[in-house]
Protein backbone atom coordinates (compact mmCIF):
# COMPACT_ATOMS: atom_id res chain seq x y z
CA UNK A 1 0.00 0.00 0.00
CA UNK A 2 1.52 3.32 -0.74
CA UNK A 3 2.15 5.01 2.08
CA UNK A 4 0.43 8.71 2.35
CA UNK A 5 1.84 12.02 1.42
CA UNK A 6 1.35 15.49 2.16
CA UNK A 7 1.92 18.79 -0.22
CA UNK A 8 3.02 22.17 1.49
CA UNK A 9 1.74 25.40 0.31
CA UNK A 10 2.53 28.80 1.54
CA UNK A 11 4.39 31.47 0.43
CA UNK A 12 8.65 32.12 0.49
CA UNK A 13 8.93 36.12 1.30
CA UNK A 14 10.26 35.42 4.86
CA UNK A 15 13.09 34.03 5.98
CA UNK A 16 10.52 32.73 8.91
CA UNK A 17 8.23 30.77 6.31
CA UNK A 18 11.39 29.29 4.95
CA UNK A 19 12.76 28.12 7.85
CA UNK A 20 9.29 27.07 8.59
CA UNK A 21 9.23 24.95 5.51
CA UNK A 22 12.19 23.43 5.85
CA UNK A 23 11.73 22.44 9.39
CA UNK A 24 8.75 20.73 8.40
CA UNK A 25 10.09 18.46 5.71
CA UNK A 26 12.62 17.29 8.01
CA UNK A 27 9.72 16.17 10.46
CA UNK A 28 7.85 14.69 8.02
CA UNK A 29 11.10 12.35 7.20
CA UNK A 30 11.76 11.41 10.68
CA UNK A 31 8.14 10.14 11.05
CA UNK A 32 8.27 8.33 7.18
CA UNK A 33 5.77 10.63 6.08
CA UNK A 34 6.38 12.28 3.02
CA UNK A 35 5.89 15.79 3.37
CA UNK A 36 6.96 17.90 -0.67
CA UNK A 37 8.05 21.16 -0.45
CA UNK A 38 9.46 22.76 -3.31
CA UNK A 39 12.77 24.49 -2.23
CA UNK A 40 13.91 21.00 -0.37
CA UNK A 41 12.92 17.89 -2.74
CA UNK A 42 13.78 20.25 -6.20
CA UNK A 43 16.11 22.98 -5.54
CA UNK A 44 16.83 23.33 -8.43
CA UNK A 45 13.33 23.88 -9.71
CA UNK A 46 13.82 27.51 -9.74
CA UNK A 47 13.51 30.63 -12.67
CA UNK A 48 17.85 31.37 -12.14
CA UNK A 49 18.04 27.52 -13.49
CA UNK A 50 16.34 28.71 -16.35
CA UNK A 51 12.80 27.35 -15.73
CA UNK A 52 10.23 29.29 -16.25
CA UNK A 53 7.07 30.08 -13.91
CA UNK A 54 4.65 28.11 -15.88
CA UNK A 55 7.01 25.17 -15.72
CA UNK A 56 7.43 25.52 -11.72
CA UNK A 57 3.73 25.57 -11.64
CA UNK A 58 3.53 22.32 -13.57
CA UNK A 59 5.83 20.69 -11.30
CA UNK A 60 3.93 21.39 -8.42
CA UNK A 61 0.76 20.59 -9.36
CA UNK A 62 2.08 17.36 -10.37
CA UNK A 63 2.82 16.59 -6.42
CA UNK A 64 -0.30 18.39 -5.41
CA UNK A 65 -2.48 15.52 -7.61
CA UNK A 66 -0.37 12.86 -5.59
CA UNK A 67 -0.50 14.12 -2.18
CA UNK A 68 -3.07 13.31 0.41
CA UNK A 69 -3.65 15.93 2.36
CA UNK A 70 -2.82 19.68 1.33
CA UNK A 71 -1.46 22.23 3.50
CA UNK A 72 -1.49 25.70 3.14
CA UNK A 73 0.54 28.35 5.85
CA UNK A 74 -0.94 31.57 5.46
CA UNK A 75 0.42 35.03 6.61
CA UNK A 76 -1.27 37.71 4.56
CA UNK A 77 0.62 37.25 1.51
CA UNK A 78 -0.91 36.27 -1.60
CA UNK A 79 2.40 35.29 -3.35
CA UNK A 80 4.20 35.65 -6.32
CA UNK A 81 2.40 36.34 -9.22
CA UNK A 82 3.14 34.06 -12.02
CA UNK A 83 4.69 35.21 -15.16
CA UNK A 84 3.85 34.15 -18.55
CA UNK A 85 6.43 35.12 -21.00
CA UNK A 86 7.64 38.25 -19.51
CA UNK A 87 3.55 39.35 -18.49
CA UNK A 88 2.33 39.06 -15.28
CA UNK A 89 -0.86 36.98 -14.46
CA UNK A 90 -3.10 38.14 -12.03
CA UNK A 91 -2.81 34.85 -10.04
CA UNK A 92 0.11 33.92 -7.67
CA UNK A 93 1.33 30.12 -7.50
CA UNK A 94 -0.02 29.51 -4.08
CA UNK A 95 -3.42 30.39 -5.68
CA UNK A 96 -2.93 27.58 -8.24
CA UNK A 97 -1.78 25.11 -5.59
CA UNK A 98 -4.38 25.88 -3.71
CA UNK A 99 -7.32 25.69 -6.86
CA UNK A 100 -5.80 22.34 -7.81
CA UNK A 101 -5.60 20.79 -4.76
CA UNK A 102 -9.99 21.72 -4.06
CA UNK A 103 -10.44 20.65 -7.68
CA UNK A 104 -9.31 17.31 -7.08
CA UNK A 105 -10.87 17.12 -3.76
CA UNK A 106 -7.80 17.34 -1.16
CA UNK A 107 -8.22 17.37 2.90
CA UNK A 108 -6.82 20.50 3.01
CA UNK A 109 -5.24 22.34 6.62
CA UNK A 110 -4.82 25.69 6.76
CA UNK A 111 -2.70 27.51 9.32
CA UNK A 112 -2.88 30.82 9.71
CA UNK A 113 -0.81 32.58 11.49
CA UNK A 114 -1.57 35.62 13.36
CA UNK A 115 -4.20 37.95 12.69
CA UNK A 116 -5.11 38.23 9.12
CA UNK A 117 -6.89 40.96 7.28
CA UNK A 118 -10.46 39.79 5.40
CA UNK A 119 -9.68 42.16 3.08
CA UNK A 120 -6.45 40.91 1.85
CA UNK A 121 -6.00 38.75 -1.18
CA UNK A 122 -5.21 35.90 0.21
CA UNK A 123 -8.23 35.71 2.26
CA UNK A 124 -10.29 36.81 -0.62
CA UNK A 125 -9.02 33.36 -2.68
CA UNK A 126 -9.66 31.51 0.39
CA UNK A 127 -13.37 32.50 0.48
CA UNK A 128 -13.70 32.57 -3.25
CA UNK A 129 -12.56 28.57 -3.11
CA UNK A 130 -14.22 27.27 0.10
CA UNK A 131 -16.84 25.98 -1.38
CA UNK A 132 -15.11 23.14 -2.42
CA UNK A 133 -12.68 23.03 0.39
CA UNK A 134 -12.74 19.93 3.02
CA UNK A 135 -11.14 21.92 5.36
CA UNK A 136 -9.91 22.86 8.92
CA UNK A 137 -8.57 25.97 9.76
CA UNK A 138 -6.10 26.23 12.60
CA UNK A 139 -5.01 29.92 14.11
CA UNK A 140 -2.28 30.55 16.07
CA UNK A 141 0.19 33.08 16.63
CA UNK A 142 3.89 32.49 15.74
CA UNK A 143 5.75 30.44 13.34
CA UNK A 144 7.02 28.39 16.39
CA UNK A 145 2.98 27.85 17.05
CA UNK A 146 2.47 26.69 13.60
CA UNK A 147 4.84 23.68 13.64
CA UNK A 148 3.16 22.62 16.89
CA UNK A 149 -0.16 22.95 14.84
CA UNK A 150 1.19 20.94 11.67
CA UNK A 151 2.79 18.04 13.79
CA UNK A 152 -0.43 17.75 15.88
CA UNK A 153 -2.29 17.27 12.69
CA UNK A 154 -0.54 15.04 10.84
CA UNK A 155 -0.51 12.92 13.78
CA UNK A 156 -4.21 12.34 13.98
CA UNK A 157 -4.87 8.88 13.51
CA UNK A 158 -7.50 9.92 10.44
CA UNK A 159 -7.04 12.77 8.21
CA UNK A 160 -11.36 13.33 8.44
CA UNK A 161 -11.29 13.55 11.87
CA UNK A 162 -12.61 17.02 13.48
CA UNK A 163 -12.64 18.54 10.31
CA UNK A 164 -14.61 21.37 9.91
CA UNK A 165 -16.20 22.62 6.65
CA UNK A 166 -17.04 26.10 6.03
CA UNK A 167 -20.22 27.36 3.91
CA UNK A 168 -23.12 25.49 3.40
CA UNK A 169 -22.45 21.88 3.33
CA UNK A 170 -24.77 21.30 0.13
CA UNK A 171 -22.27 23.35 -1.48
CA UNK A 172 -19.19 20.85 -0.95
CA UNK A 173 -17.66 19.26 -3.42
CA UNK A 174 -18.43 16.10 -4.57
CA UNK A 175 -22.25 16.61 -3.12
CA UNK A 176 -23.85 17.11 -6.54
CA UNK A 177 -23.97 13.61 -7.71
CA UNK A 178 -26.49 13.23 -4.13
CA UNK A 179 -27.96 16.75 -3.92
CA UNK A 180 -28.14 17.99 -7.63
CA UNK A 181 -31.05 15.72 -8.54
CA UNK A 182 -33.59 17.27 -6.37
CA UNK A 183 -33.07 20.44 -7.97
CA UNK A 184 -35.03 19.94 -11.14
CA UNK A 185 -38.19 17.80 -12.18
CA UNK A 186 -36.24 16.25 -15.20
CA UNK A 187 -38.42 18.53 -17.47
CA UNK A 188 -36.51 21.58 -17.76
CA UNK A 189 -33.53 21.83 -20.33
CA UNK A 190 -30.87 24.22 -20.01
CA UNK A 191 -31.68 25.45 -16.28
CA UNK A 192 -28.20 24.55 -14.56
CA UNK A 193 -25.82 26.05 -12.61
CA UNK A 194 -22.79 28.32 -13.36
CA UNK A 195 -19.26 28.67 -13.20
CA UNK A 196 -17.73 29.85 -9.66
CA UNK A 197 -21.99 30.35 -9.13
CA UNK A 198 -21.89 32.79 -12.17
CA UNK A 199 -20.01 35.43 -9.99
CA UNK A 200 -16.76 37.25 -11.08
CA UNK A 201 -13.73 36.37 -8.98
CA UNK A 202 -11.50 39.27 -9.18
CA UNK A 203 -8.64 39.48 -5.94
CA UNK A 204 -7.11 42.56 -7.32
CA UNK A 205 -8.10 45.91 -8.49
CA UNK A 206 -6.25 45.52 -11.99
CA UNK A 207 -7.79 45.24 -15.63
CA UNK A 208 -8.22 41.82 -17.31
CA UNK A 209 -5.44 41.57 -19.76
CA UNK A 210 -7.54 40.51 -22.77
CA UNK A 211 -4.44 39.55 -24.96
CA UNK A 212 -2.87 37.53 -22.40
CA UNK A 213 -5.84 35.79 -21.52
CA UNK A 214 -6.14 34.85 -25.72
CA UNK A 215 -2.21 33.76 -25.35
CA UNK A 216 -3.23 31.83 -22.37
CA UNK A 217 -6.22 29.79 -24.30
CA UNK A 218 -3.45 29.32 -27.16
CA UNK A 219 -0.87 27.59 -24.92
CA UNK A 220 -3.50 25.66 -23.61
CA UNK A 221 -4.75 24.10 -26.49
CA UNK A 222 -1.15 23.32 -27.37
CA UNK A 223 -0.36 21.24 -24.18
CA UNK A 224 -0.86 17.81 -23.97
CA UNK A 225 -1.50 16.75 -20.43
CA UNK A 226 -5.03 17.57 -18.82
CA UNK A 227 -3.18 19.46 -15.65
CA UNK A 228 -1.18 21.84 -18.30
CA UNK A 229 -3.86 22.40 -20.05
CA UNK A 230 -5.67 23.05 -16.95
CA UNK A 231 -3.51 25.45 -15.29
CA UNK A 232 -3.03 27.70 -18.40
CA UNK A 233 -7.25 28.07 -18.75
CA UNK A 234 -7.52 28.73 -15.17
CA UNK A 235 -4.75 31.57 -15.81
CA UNK A 236 -6.92 32.80 -18.59
CA UNK A 237 -9.93 32.59 -16.53
CA UNK A 238 -8.82 35.05 -13.86
CA UNK A 239 -7.92 37.36 -16.68
CA UNK A 240 -11.41 37.22 -17.94
CA UNK A 241 -13.00 37.36 -14.73
CA UNK A 242 -12.77 40.88 -14.85
CA UNK A 243 -14.66 41.14 -18.08
CA UNK A 244 -17.26 38.45 -16.45
CA UNK A 245 -19.48 36.98 -19.26
CA UNK A 246 -22.89 38.41 -17.00
CA UNK A 247 -21.54 41.61 -17.00
CA UNK A 248 -19.56 42.44 -20.27
CA UNK A 249 -21.02 42.92 -23.80
CA UNK A 250 -17.64 43.10 -25.34
CA UNK A 251 -17.69 40.44 -27.98
CA UNK A 252 -13.97 40.14 -27.72
CA UNK A 253 -14.27 39.06 -24.29
CA UNK A 254 -17.39 36.87 -24.68
CA UNK A 255 -15.41 35.08 -27.50
CA UNK A 256 -12.39 34.21 -25.29
CA UNK A 257 -14.88 33.11 -22.69
CA UNK A 258 -16.57 30.66 -24.79
CA UNK A 259 -13.16 29.03 -25.70
CA UNK A 260 -11.90 29.39 -21.89
CA UNK A 261 -14.88 27.14 -21.05
CA UNK A 262 -15.01 24.79 -24.07
CA UNK A 263 -11.59 23.68 -22.89
CA UNK A 264 -12.59 23.48 -19.26
CA UNK A 265 -15.07 21.17 -20.11
CA UNK A 266 -13.48 18.96 -22.39
CA UNK A 267 -10.53 18.31 -19.79
CA UNK A 268 -13.03 18.53 -16.76
CA UNK A 269 -14.84 15.06 -18.30
CA UNK A 270 -11.84 13.59 -19.03
CA UNK A 271 -10.36 13.55 -15.75
CA UNK A 272 -13.61 13.08 -14.25
CA UNK A 273 -14.37 15.77 -12.56
CA UNK A 274 -18.06 16.19 -13.23
CA UNK A 275 -19.36 16.41 -9.61
CA UNK A 276 -17.34 19.17 -8.71
CA UNK A 277 -20.32 21.82 -7.94
CA UNK A 278 -19.20 25.30 -9.59
CA UNK A 279 -15.97 23.92 -10.77
CA UNK A 280 -17.11 20.67 -12.53
CA UNK A 281 -18.30 19.82 -15.55
CA UNK A 282 -22.12 21.12 -15.30
CA UNK A 283 -20.75 24.41 -14.50
CA UNK A 284 -18.85 24.77 -17.05
CA UNK A 285 -21.34 23.76 -19.68
CA UNK A 286 -24.18 26.19 -18.05
CA UNK A 287 -22.00 28.98 -17.98
CA UNK A 288 -21.33 28.03 -21.85
CA UNK A 289 -24.85 27.76 -22.58
CA UNK A 290 -25.14 31.82 -21.39
CA UNK A 291 -22.44 32.69 -23.23
CA UNK A 292 -23.35 31.14 -26.34
CA UNK A 293 -26.84 33.22 -26.17
CA UNK A 294 -24.99 36.51 -24.99
CA UNK A 295 -23.09 36.51 -28.01
CA UNK A 296 -26.32 35.94 -30.50
CA UNK A 297 -25.33 32.38 -31.51
CA UNK A 298 -27.47 29.32 -30.98
CA UNK A 299 -26.50 26.24 -28.18
CA UNK A 300 -25.18 24.05 -30.86
CA UNK A 301 -22.45 24.85 -33.30
CA UNK A 302 -23.66 23.83 -36.91
CA UNK A 303 -21.80 21.11 -38.21
CA UNK A 304 -19.07 20.73 -35.54
CA UNK A 305 -18.68 17.56 -34.06
CA UNK A 306 -17.00 18.59 -30.82
CA UNK A 307 -17.92 17.86 -27.34
CA UNK A 308 -19.49 20.66 -26.32
CA UNK A 309 -20.78 21.70 -30.00
CA UNK A 310 -23.61 20.01 -29.06
CA UNK A 311 -24.25 21.41 -26.08
CA UNK A 312 -27.83 19.29 -25.22
CA UNK A 313 -25.68 16.13 -25.92
CA UNK A 314 -22.62 17.35 -23.96
CA UNK A 315 -25.33 17.67 -21.06
CA UNK A 316 -26.41 14.08 -21.78
CA UNK A 317 -23.04 12.82 -21.46
CA UNK A 318 -21.95 14.34 -18.09
CA UNK A 319 -25.62 13.51 -16.89
CA UNK A 320 -24.98 9.71 -17.97
CA UNK A 321 -21.51 9.70 -16.43
CA UNK A 322 -22.57 10.91 -13.07
CA UNK A 323 -24.83 8.00 -13.02
CA UNK A 324 -22.06 5.77 -12.78
CA UNK A 325 -20.94 6.73 -9.60
CA UNK A 326 -23.97 7.67 -7.85
CA UNK A 327 -26.50 5.80 -5.66
CA UNK A 328 -28.88 4.35 -7.86
CA UNK A 329 -32.15 6.50 -6.84
CA UNK A 330 -29.67 9.41 -8.37
CA UNK A 331 -28.58 7.03 -10.33
CA UNK A 332 -31.88 6.76 -12.41
CA UNK A 333 -32.54 10.39 -12.20
CA UNK A 334 -29.27 11.46 -14.12
CA UNK A 335 -30.31 8.75 -16.74
CA UNK A 336 -33.39 10.53 -17.30
CA UNK A 337 -32.21 13.97 -17.36
CA UNK A 338 -29.87 12.58 -20.01
CA UNK A 339 -32.21 11.14 -21.93
CA UNK A 340 -34.47 14.62 -21.89
CA UNK A 341 -31.34 16.43 -23.58
CA UNK A 342 -31.22 13.53 -26.12
CA UNK A 343 -34.51 13.31 -27.09
CA UNK A 344 -34.65 17.25 -27.53
CA UNK A 345 -31.07 17.25 -29.71
CA UNK A 346 -32.16 13.92 -31.44
CA UNK A 347 -35.31 16.39 -33.07
CA UNK A 348 -33.59 19.18 -33.57
CA UNK A 349 -30.31 18.81 -34.82
CA UNK A 350 -28.56 18.25 -37.94
CA UNK A 351 -27.99 14.81 -39.45
CA UNK A 352 -23.96 15.14 -39.39
CA UNK A 353 -24.25 15.98 -35.67
CA UNK A 354 -26.25 12.87 -34.28
CA UNK A 355 -23.50 10.69 -34.47
CA UNK A 356 -22.83 11.99 -31.41
CA UNK A 357 -25.64 11.68 -29.74
CA UNK A 358 -26.98 8.25 -30.89
CA UNK A 359 -23.01 7.16 -29.23
CA UNK A 360 -23.99 8.78 -26.43
CA UNK A 361 -27.63 6.91 -26.15
CA UNK A 362 -25.95 3.71 -26.49
CA UNK A 363 -24.23 4.49 -23.62
CA UNK A 364 -27.30 5.44 -21.88
CA UNK A 365 -28.80 2.03 -23.05
CA UNK A 366 -26.09 -0.17 -21.54
CA UNK A 367 -26.07 1.20 -18.45
CA UNK A 368 -29.72 0.50 -17.97
CA UNK A 369 -28.87 -2.84 -18.96
CA UNK A 370 -30.77 -2.71 -22.20
CA UNK A 371 -28.36 -4.43 -24.64
CA UNK A 372 -29.93 -4.47 -27.78
CA UNK A 373 -31.05 -1.01 -28.26
CA UNK A 374 -27.17 -0.13 -27.25
CA UNK A 375 -26.52 -1.84 -30.47
CA UNK A 376 -28.86 -0.58 -32.74
CA UNK A 377 -27.92 3.13 -31.02
CA UNK A 378 -24.09 2.14 -32.36
CA UNK A 379 -25.26 0.79 -35.60
CA UNK A 380 -27.14 4.49 -36.07
CA UNK A 381 -24.46 6.39 -35.02
CA UNK A 382 -22.23 4.15 -38.02
CA UNK A 383 -24.50 4.56 -40.46
CA UNK A 384 -24.54 8.30 -40.62
CA UNK A 385 -20.43 8.46 -39.63
CA UNK A 386 -20.29 6.06 -43.29
CA UNK A 387 -22.63 8.26 -44.93
CA UNK A 388 -21.60 11.61 -44.34
CA UNK A 389 -17.76 10.17 -44.43
CA UNK A 390 -17.02 11.39 -41.27
CA UNK A 391 -13.79 10.07 -41.11
CA UNK A 392 -12.09 7.22 -39.94
CA UNK A 393 -11.08 8.53 -35.85
CA UNK A 394 -14.95 8.67 -36.09
CA UNK A 395 -15.86 5.30 -36.97
CA UNK A 396 -13.32 3.87 -34.94
CA UNK A 397 -15.07 5.17 -32.03
CA UNK A 398 -18.45 4.04 -33.00
CA UNK A 399 -17.11 0.72 -33.90
CA UNK A 400 -15.70 -0.22 -30.99
CA UNK A 401 -18.90 0.94 -28.71
CA UNK A 402 -20.94 -1.01 -30.80
CA UNK A 403 -17.91 -3.88 -30.20
CA UNK A 404 -18.36 -3.87 -26.24
CA UNK A 405 -22.18 -3.59 -26.10
CA UNK A 406 -22.02 -6.82 -28.32
CA UNK A 407 -19.38 -8.14 -25.75
CA UNK A 408 -21.58 -7.32 -23.26
CA UNK A 409 -24.63 -9.13 -24.95
CA UNK A 410 -22.33 -12.61 -25.10
CA UNK A 411 -21.02 -12.45 -28.56
CA UNK A 412 -17.17 -12.30 -26.95
CA UNK A 413 -15.26 -13.49 -30.12
CA UNK A 414 -16.74 -10.85 -32.52
CA UNK A 415 -17.33 -7.53 -30.13
CA UNK A 416 -13.23 -8.10 -29.16
CA UNK A 417 -12.73 -8.16 -33.26
CA UNK A 418 -14.80 -5.44 -33.14
CA UNK A 419 -13.28 -3.45 -30.94
CA UNK A 420 -9.97 -4.29 -32.57
CA UNK A 421 -10.93 -2.89 -35.64
CA UNK A 422 -12.11 0.44 -34.32
CA UNK A 423 -9.05 0.89 -31.73
CA UNK A 424 -6.64 0.55 -35.20
CA UNK A 425 -9.01 2.72 -37.11
CA UNK A 426 -8.87 5.23 -34.50
CA UNK A 427 -5.23 5.40 -34.59
CA UNK A 428 -4.93 5.56 -38.20
CA UNK A 429 -7.50 8.17 -37.93
CA UNK A 430 -5.26 10.29 -35.52
CA UNK A 431 -8.07 9.90 -33.43
CA UNK A 432 -7.90 12.12 -29.65
CA UNK A 433 -6.03 10.64 -26.91
CA UNK A 434 -9.84 10.53 -24.76
CA UNK A 435 -11.44 8.41 -27.45
CA UNK A 436 -8.60 5.98 -27.89
CA UNK A 437 -8.20 5.21 -24.22
CA UNK A 438 -11.71 4.65 -23.83
CA UNK A 439 -11.55 2.33 -26.83
CA UNK A 440 -8.24 0.68 -25.80
CA UNK A 441 -9.22 -0.17 -22.23
CA UNK A 442 -12.51 -2.08 -23.42
CA UNK A 443 -10.30 -3.99 -25.86
CA UNK A 444 -8.38 -4.79 -22.99
CA UNK A 445 -11.33 -6.08 -21.10
CA UNK A 446 -12.66 -7.83 -24.06
CA UNK A 447 -9.69 -9.78 -24.19
CA UNK A 448 -9.53 -11.05 -21.05
CA UNK A 449 -13.04 -12.31 -21.15
CA UNK A 450 -11.69 -13.97 -24.13
CA UNK A 451 -8.96 -15.56 -22.14
CA UNK A 452 -6.21 -13.43 -23.88
CA UNK A 453 -4.34 -12.77 -20.82
CA UNK A 454 -0.93 -11.58 -22.72
CA UNK A 455 -2.85 -9.29 -25.03
CA UNK A 456 -5.12 -7.92 -22.15
CA UNK A 457 -2.01 -6.87 -20.34
CA UNK A 458 -0.07 -5.35 -23.74
CA UNK A 459 -3.08 -3.59 -24.55
CA UNK A 460 -3.83 -2.21 -20.65
CA UNK A 461 0.22 -0.95 -20.38
CA UNK A 462 -0.42 0.44 -23.70
CA UNK A 463 -3.63 2.12 -22.22
CA UNK A 464 -2.14 3.33 -18.89
CA UNK A 465 0.50 4.83 -20.77
CA UNK A 466 -1.60 6.79 -22.55
CA UNK A 467 -3.59 7.73 -19.64
CA UNK A 468 -1.05 8.93 -17.74
CA UNK A 469 0.73 11.44 -20.72
CA UNK A 470 -2.33 12.83 -21.36
CA UNK A 471 -4.04 12.74 -17.75
CA UNK A 472 -7.12 11.13 -18.56
CA UNK A 473 -7.87 9.82 -15.28
CA UNK A 474 -11.36 9.26 -15.75
CA UNK A 475 -10.12 6.45 -18.19
CA UNK A 476 -8.09 4.32 -15.36
CA UNK A 477 -10.58 1.74 -14.52
CA UNK A 478 -10.46 -1.85 -12.66
CA UNK A 479 -8.58 -3.09 -15.65
CA UNK A 480 -6.05 -0.33 -16.29
CA UNK A 481 -5.14 -0.24 -12.89
CA UNK A 482 -4.64 -4.54 -12.32
CA UNK A 483 -2.03 -3.94 -15.37
CA UNK A 484 -0.80 -1.01 -13.32
CA UNK A 485 -0.20 -3.27 -10.40
CA UNK A 486 0.90 -6.40 -11.89
CA UNK A 487 3.73 -4.01 -13.96
CA UNK A 488 4.77 -2.42 -10.52
CA UNK A 489 5.12 -5.99 -8.91
CA UNK A 490 7.17 -6.84 -11.80
CA UNK A 491 8.69 -4.13 -12.04
CA UNK A 492 7.95 -3.30 -15.55
CA UNK A 493 7.54 0.16 -17.41
CA UNK A 494 4.30 1.26 -18.21
CA UNK A 495 5.59 3.04 -21.65
CA UNK A 496 4.92 2.14 -24.96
Amino acid sequence: MTRPSAFLASTWLSYELLTLRKKIHAYGSEVSFPIWVAEVEEPELNPQNGYLPIEIVDRCLEEVEKADRFYLIIDGSFGTLVDVEGRESPASFIELELFHAVMHEKTIYLIQIGEVDESTEIMKLVRSLSFGLKQRIMRVRSHEEAFDCFVNSLNRSSAFEQIRRLGDKSQLSGNLALKKHNDFANKRIFSEIQFMKGDPVTLSSSEGDLDLASELLTLANNEIHSNHKMSRTWLALRCLMHHHYNQSKDPVALGLWEKALKNWSSFAGWKGLHAHLWLGHIATLGSLYIVRGKQGLPPNKAGQSGHSDIIGGAFASVYYSLSKVSPKKMSTSFLSRSRLYLDYELSSAEETSKSGLYLIQGSVNLQERRLKDASDSYRNAINIIEEHKLGEARLGEALAELGWAETRRGKLLNGRSMIYEGVTLMRNGGADAGPLARGMRKLAAAQLLTLNLSGALDTATSASSLIETHGLQDQRDLTIRSADYYNAVLGKSTDK
